[in-house]
């Protein structure tokens, strides 16, 4: 990737505020969307199978629909993914203003809020990698990743405040607005792409080539996926404890603050340090902050706190595998890593939607609440520690053994 950005950096900010106002909403519908069913038609127990199933949608969506796409040039994509998204929209906007929410209505509105979100990121980091050097790669990681911090503060504050005061309908109203003004923003673009040609599906052997070569940067990713479905699930103890929704979004606001945190000092500090260094930080200071935050869950201010940290440290894994990503492989191959790391996001959340699941209806997590007579939100607190005991063995045994054993010459060593 050569050259400076073709379309300049007000217009690049210009479609990057229509992606942000967009992911603002989707999650702002999803906080919404998950607090009416746990409240009105779901118990803590069901929401796994539901948020399960929704993943398991958006996984086989993300495994078509980018696929046919990826041979057309940028804007062509985007604009087809903005479509889709203004459909979806628009039938879910003219349901909600013949009928009233229904079971079936939610949980269908959230798996594809949850798809369209995944989708658009695809296509938007198709345009950030066709329309960045590398010498503007800091400034587009970081302004794409604001993107994602600014609607994990925004939309649970958001969230909290108007739950109960303003109706679905209204929301998808303004969606379809901001989906019009993100496509009028297309027209600042060129049509035809400067940068990435159409060019040809890679095959099985290349894309498990590339995965092959390239997985250190996964694990980094995952480590902030499964860090983020932890936050989500978080929501279901902190109602049983009985914390307002609007209490709630700001705990989980806290989340985005620390992603923006994080997001401002990995920008610098990953020029200055060495992968594997990076890979030790994230990996250690992880599974410290997951053990500290399942004891501290219940009291307020502490749960601010350790999820901010949390997120903090997330957001500079991430950062980091997204600075080393584009600056070890072609620009070709960005986009299929690219849909491979939206999928990993949603087959993360899907497998522990699957072991909560398993864990709450098992006759062991049945044992364990009678036994000790413990209520249901502590066995959360038991699985989000027996996550802490996965997460160190993954990352320590399996991960960092790879890492480490990375040949010298990338860059980085």
């Amino acid at each position: 990737m050569t050259g400076k950005l073709p379309i300049g950096k007000k217009r690049f900010l210009v479609v990057w505020s229509s992606h942000t106002f967009l992911i603002i909403i989707l999650k702002l519908y999803g906080f919404i969307v998950i607090n009416l069913l746990l409240q009105e038609f779901i118990t803590p127990a069901q929401y796994p199978i539901y948020g399960g199933f929704s993943y398991l949608i958006v996984i086989g969506l993300l495994l078509i629909i980018p696929s046919i796409l990826r041979k057309r040039t940028v804007i062509w994509s985007l604009n087809i993914c903005l479509y889709i998204c203004g459909i979806i929209f628009l039938l879910l906007w003219i349901y909600s203003t013949v009928y009233s929410n229904t079971l079936t209505f939610l949980v269908l509105g959230l798996t594809f809020f949850l798809f369209m979100g995944a989708l658009e990121s695809v296509f938007f980091d198709r345009f950030v990698s066709a329309y960045c050097s590398i010498d503007d790669l800091p400034f587009a990681i970081s302004w794409t990743r604001q993107a994602n911090t600014f609607a994990y503060i925004i939309s649970p504050l958001l969230g909290g405040f108007i739950y109960e005061k303003i109706s679905i309908a209204y929301l998808l109203g303004i969606g379809i607005g901001v989906l019009l003004w993100y496509r009028a923003t297309l027209f600042l673009l060129p049509s035809v792409n400067p940068m990435l040609a159409a060019h040809q599906q890679p095959s099985t052997l290349q894309m498990s080539g590339l995965i092959r070569n390239n997985q250190q940067f996964l694990y980094l990713f995952s480590l902030n996926f499964f860090w983020l479905g932890i936050v989500s699930i978080m929501l279901i103890p902190y109602l049983q404890i009985n914390f307002s929704v609007n209490q709630i979004g700001i705990i989980l606001s806290c989340a985005g603050l620390g992603l923006l945190v994080g997001n401002a000092g990995a920008t610098r500090l990953v020029q200055k340090l060495k992968f594997i260094e990076i890979y030790r930080l994230c990996a250690s200071l992880f599974v410290l902050f997951l053990c500290a935050f399942v004891l501290a869950s219940r009291m307020y201010l502490p749960s601010c706190i350790l999820i901010f940290s949390g997120s903090l440290i997330s957001s500079f894994a991430y950062v980091s595998a997204q600075f080393f990503l584009q600056k070890e492989v072609d620009s070709a191959d960005l986009v299929t890593f690219y849909a491979l790391r939206n999928l990993m996001n949603a087959g993360i959340t899907l497998v522990m939607f699957i072991l909560l699941w398993l864990f709450l209806t098992s006759g062991v997590g049945l044992w364990i609440k009678v036994q000790f007579h413990l209520h249901e939100y502590h066995l959360f607190s038991l699985f989000f520690i027996f996550l802490a005991i996965l997460a160190s063995l993954g990352y320590y045994l399996l991960a960092y053994t790879d890492v480490k054993a990375q040949k010298p010459g990338r860059g980085l060593d």
